[in-house]
């Protein structure tokens, strides 16, 4: 399955050149068996995570930047992807009762996602999809199923990701190969 989202930068009353490279970017996520790929794209930069197995089915994580011309893959142990992340340790959601939308033919239900600091994300599910892994989206480990809307809202503005498309097909095993030196415990 391939499911892409529209990337849309709100910055507060103060415009940054860093928010408006970022708006109108995207993010397209992979899917296929037990491997997963996330790719965002904009103005700025092009970064993957990879997500992937093992032969003995141990997950090993990739970070990947595409831009500036020579692709730099960097491995990510469970623990230093675990400290990125901690931000979402403990992010719980609730649901605002009679509140949803269509996206893409989907009923949508609408969750308010609280993380351990405060700061909240505003998220549009549907439970007809499977959530992608906890590891590969922490901030959405407690939803139900899969978030496709969402809004990350900060001091200087907020980030909203929009599903713009979900494609159930297969995908080419080169999409989950690394564009660096290809790591000899991998097999794909």
């Amino acid at each position: 399955m391939v499911i892409s989202y529209n990337i849309e930068i709100k910055a507060g009353t103060k415009r940054t050149s860093i928010a408006e490279t970022y708006n109108g970017g995207s993010k397209t996520v992979f899917i296929s068996k037990n491997k997963i790929r996330i790719r965002l794209l904009s103005l700025m930069r092009i970064e993957s995570l990879f997500f992937l197995p093992d032969t003995d089915s141990t997950l090993h994580i990739y970070q990947e930047k595409e831009s500036g011309g020579k692709a730099n893959p960097r491995q990510l142990s469970l623990s230093n992807w675990q400290e990125l992340n901690l931000k979402y340790d403990s992010a719980y959601y609730k649901p605002v009762a009679g509140k949803s939308k269509k996206i893409l033919g989907y009923n949508c239900k609408k969750a308010i996602i609280y993380l351990k600091d405060g700061r909240t994300i505003t998220a549009y599910y549907t439970e007809a999809l499977k959530p992608l892994r906890a590891i590969c989206e922490p901030a959405f480990a407690s939803l139900p199923g899969l978030a496709l809307e969402y809004t990350y809202t900060y001091k200087s503005g907020s980030s909203t990701y929009t599903a713009t498309s979900i494609k159930r097909e297969t995908i080419n095993p080169d999409i989950f190969l690394l564009k660096g030196k290809q790591p000899s415990h991998i097999r794909l």
